[in-house]
């Protein structure tokens, strides 16, 4: 099963309308942004298979191709080919990039990271899936991306402060657009993969809260940094 974790970008999604982005008097202006998302690649830098034939009641059994399919090299690619059509483009990954293959696990999601940073993503949040590592090794994932890691609502069990930087704001053009993250709220943290059931707060002295209230009350902060 696979918990709902987020990135709000501050335009429709928390309510707020592109005026309220311009830190101006001036008219609002309008800019041309494309946003390439990706999610619960779970490890697979390499070309993959799905069964075949695939169980008639999944998902898979509706996919045109499920042999030799994606891989790191070919996200790569057809990225680099939008962005040229497109112009202003962010790359961004909503979690469960890590846990998913031998080769994932065994390197604890650092060949993950490493292959994001070669591709250049914008910026992501961690899944579930991140969180199947101890605390320190997903922090350590953090530490090595080349792009900003956002969760507003994974906090401090104990001082309630998050464990991620909450938001990151980033220009397009004239406009500065914060964007936060979000995880899917649920008892502690997720760590269901490889067979856990042992409470975040315990295992993590971490909390889940709300996705979108979490990112109200670091609104007002993002609003004084001129958003």
């Amino acid at each position: 099963m696979r918990f709902v974790k987020c990135l709000l970008i501050a335009t429709g999604l928390m309510g707020w309308g592109i005026p309220s982005l311009i830190a101006s008097d001036a008219p609002p202006r309008y800019w041309k942004l494309t946003i390439l998302h990706t999610n619960d690649t779970h490890g697979n830098l390499l070309p993959f298979n799905y069964p075949d034939p695939p169980d008639p009641n999944t998902q898979e059994a509706q996919l045109a191709l499920r042999r030799n399919i994606g891989g790191i090299a070919r996200r790569a690619t057809l990225v680099r080919q939008l962005q040229k059509g497109f112009g202003t483009t962010w790359l961004v990954d909503t979690g469960d990039f890590h846990d998913g293959t031998a080769f994932s696990i065994e390197y604890g999601g650092e060949a993950d990271v490493a292959a994001m940073n070669a591709v250049g993503y914008t910026i992501a949040t961690h899944g579930n899936h991140e969180f199947n590592n101890p605390r320190a090794r997903w922090q350590k994932l953090i530490e090595m991306a080349r792009f900003p890691v956002v969760c507003a609502n994974v906090v401090d069990a104990n001082t309630k402060e998050p464990l991620m930087k909450p938001y990151e704001i980033l220009p397009v053009e004239g406009a500065r657009i914060a964007v936060f993250g979000g995880h899917g709220k649920h008892p502690g943290l997720p760590c269901h993969a490889r067979g856990h059931r042992d409470s975040g707060r315990h295992r993590y002295g971490a909390s889940t809260g709300s996705a979108a209230s979490s990112a109200s009350r670091h609104r007002d902060f993002a609003f004084a940094s001129g958003v």
